[in-house]
């Protein structure tokens, strides 16, 4: 027998708020106050489980490797930024600095361009961490220092231009 153990958490909410009127401990309002924002978030994210199916074209974590067809479907998943982003790193010749990329797109930060790259490469694979088509080289290796450049991964420059010469036509 399944059990929905989010509809559960409701069901108790729920029961619990309409029957029980006796004062409440703040303890026990602490409790249901942390079941309803785990009720809540859970209605709201768009987990898989293994019985549900995938979105279309999502590779296994173990098969990955960036080719014309991941690469032009990532392409295809970017917001505005990240495609102006990609545009800059290609124009860069495929390797820029955060202060080229802040003024090629006009940023104070690449806060808006991490994200939707992460986005976007999140939808083509269930990979954790993902493959990153854009790479983060740090000062010193290390991720605690400040980033010196963003490159693309090894090879994928000209993917990344045939997928957005396809994307032109």
């Amino acid at each position: 027998m399944d059990i929905d153990a989010l509809q559960v958490a409701r069901d108790q909410l729920r029961y619990i708020l309409i029957t029980d009127s006796a004062p409440m401990s703040l303890e026990m309002r602490l409790q249901l106050g942390l079941i309803a924002a785990q009720v809540a978030l859970a209605e709201r994210l768009p987990l898989r489980t293994d019985d549900t199916t995938r979105p279309q074209n999502v590779v296994e974590a173990d098969e990955f490797v960036w080719d014309d067809v991941t690469v032009q479907r990532f392409i295809g998943r970017l917001g505005p930024t990240g495609l102006r982003a990609i545009r800059a790193l290609v124009a860069a010749g495929g390797t820029a600095t955060p202060e080229q990329l802040k003024r090629a797109l006009g940023a104070k930060n690449l806060g808006g361009m991490t994200s939707n790259l992460r986005r976007a490469v999140h939808y083509i694979t269930k990979r954790v961490p993902p493959p990153l088509l854009v790479e983060a080289r740090h000062e010193g290796n290390s991720l605690a220092e400040p980033i010196r450049e963003y490159r693309f991964s090894a090879g994928t420059l000209p993917m990344v231009v045939t997928a957005l010469e396809q994307l032109d036509t």
